[in-house]
């Protein structure tokens, strides 16, 4: 009986301690929540309020309209050839490091080197340029009585691709007054001389442009071709000249006056051209051929204003041509035929 009086005893006192060090526990985590709970409120009504000004300023600044400058920085930016131009890649794009291998999501597309370009073909430019030209012509054949001189018409084509790839036509005719006062022999009987002389010159060629200091020198190289009839009208005498070769033309070019809208060059031009001649005449009771060696040149200088797309050139020039020695049934033995052009010519070319 009073060993279980002592474990009673025991047991209760055990028990008000238990309960007395959780009544303690429970007023401290009360009175600990009663502190911190101000503190907690005052927390989350702070970060709310600034979680909602946050969103406000946001707001504001994506319906704010941009400035004029900040439209233009921004189109730019977003312009495919903009974005990889010398004047804003520094500014405005964080280029890679060129020590690695960019990954696939940081490889660029290529770009032009300066902004947008104008679109065009590989033959472009492509110019197109008609002269016009006044002037006389000269034949001369040597130990004949054929010598002299005539008005005449003159006119050209020319067409330069962007390539370098050209074409220049000549055109000529003279008025039927050649040798007017002079006589020749048809075959048969002697006849007035009187003739005309005309022709065309095809030169297909290739254009090299080079530069020596303030002179641009447009190298022409090529071959022609070139035919020159002699028609004795009244006489029906034909006398014709189908001449091929090598032909190779310098153009140095002087700005003069370079503005933005008008420029003004001074052109001179330089060639030379060799190659063989087919000769052929017929007359009243027969024909006859030979064929013979041919050399000529041309000189010539002009002033070139251009605006845009468009030009305007006026100038002068010489093209002489000198024909071997030639041997035939009516026109005899002729050591050497001389052609001769002199004109004043305008010029329209345009370039698209």
């Amino acid at each position: 009986m009073q060993s279980d009086r002592i474990d009673i005893s025991v047991e209760g006192r055990i028990s008000r301690r238990s309960l007395a060090a959780v009544l303690t526990m429970r007023l401290a985590a009360t009175i600990s929540l009663f502190v911190v709970s101000p503190f907690m409120a005052c927390s989350t009504s702070t970060s709310a309020e600034r979680w909602r000004d946050i969103q406000s300023q946001r707001l504001q600044r994506a319906h704010m309209p941009m400035t004029g400058k900040e439209a233009v920085d921004k189109s730019l930016e977003l312009a495919p050839y903009y974005q990889h131009s010398l004047a804003w890649a520094s500014r405005r794009i964080q280029q890679p490091d060129r020590s690695q291998d960019p990954k696939l999501d940081q490889r660029m597309p290529g770009g032009p080197a300066s902004g947008p370009r104008r679109f065009r073909y590989a033959w472009q430019p492509f110019s197109a340029t008609l002269d016009y030209g006044v002037g006389d012509v000269m034949f001369r054949a040597d130990g004949t009585r054929l010598d002299g001189r005539a008005d005449a018409d003159f006119a050209r084509l020319r067409i330069d691709s962007g390539t370098g790839a050209a074409l220049h036509v000549d055109w000529s005719s003279s008025e039927g007054q050649l040798f007017d006062d002079i006589f020749i022999n048809d075959g048969v009987d002697a006849k007035s001389a009187q003739a005309q002389l005309g022709g065309v010159d095809v030169f297909p060629h290739l254009r090299f442009d080079h530069e020596v200091g303030d002179w641009r020198i447009p190298l022409r190289v090529g071959l022609f071709a070139d035919w020159q009839k002699l028609d004795h009208q009244q006489a029906l005498v034909e006398r014709e000249w189908l001449s091929f070769g090598p032909r190779l033309m310098l153009e140095p070019t002087w700005d003069l006056l370079a503005g933005q809208d008008l420029s003004l060059s001074l052109v001179t031009r330089l060639g030379g051209n060799a190659g063989a001649a087919w000769f052929c005449e017929e007359f009243r009771n027969g024909d006859d051929r030979d064929v013979l060696a041919r050399v000529g040149g041309e000189v010539g200088a002009g002033l070139r204003a251009q605006s845009g797309d468009w030009s305007l050139e006026v100038g002068y020039r010489l093209r002489h041509t000198l024909y071997g020695e030639t041997q035939s049934d009516l026109f005899g033995d002729v050591s050497d035929t001389e052609m001769q052009q002199r004109q004043v010519f305008i010029s329209f070319g345009v370039n698209f």
